[in-house]
């Protein structure tokens, strides 16, 4: 038969054993969660660059749509021009607007375009933002709730030693 200190010693061995894989198990639960979070938000981040990629691509093939425009609009009136005979400011008027339309739409292209980058930026500031937020509400286990569950194990480790050894005082203190 075992003794009094071998029956505490083996409950308080038991006892910090469970702590110790309770708590190793809730930090490897806080820690899938965070590597969670943050996985999310680099998709997040690579679905936002995606975005920028493709309105950039956009933009820029509306601008080189628009130089071809503005190039065979330039050659066709030189063209007719030359056929016709006729020059001088008539000629010169048309060709300014024809490159202040495509200044225009150029420079409308541009606006829209930063305009949309800056949307998709704060965008991807509000997921960063989200991430911070789902990592603070995240729950870490606790160090201190882990050394509580040792230090009441070695109580009650003591207590059943105590119990086991002086048989007595549990009368007594159950007489009372």
């Amino acid at each position: 038969m075992c003794g009094p200190l071998a029956v505490a010693g083996a409950g308080a061995a038991l006892s910090i054993a469970s702590s110790a894989a309770q708590y190793a198990g809730q930090s490897q639960i806080a820690s899938q969660e965070q590597q969670a979070i943050n996985t999310n938000l680099m998709s997040q981040y690579a679905q936002g660059q995606q975005q920028l990629i493709g309105r950039d691509t956009e933009a820029n093939q509306k601008l080189q749509a628009n130089l071809m425009q503005r190039r065979a609009a330039m050659g066709q009136l030189g063209a007719a021009a030359a056929e016709n005979g006729v020059g001088g400011h008539s000629i010169s008027a048309l060709a300014n607007e024809i490159n202040s339309n495509a200044a225009n739409y150029a420079g409308n292209v541009e606006q829209n375009r930063k305009m949309t980058d800056q949307e998709i930026g704060l965008q991807m500031q509000g997921f960063q933002a989200q991430a911070q937020n789902d990592l603070n509400q995240a729950k870490s286990p606790n160090p201190f709730g882990l050394l509580l569950n040792i230090g009441g194990a070695g109580l009650g480790a003591y207590s059943t030693y105590n119990s086991l050894s002086n048989p007595n005082s549990a009368r007594i203190r159950g007489a009372q």
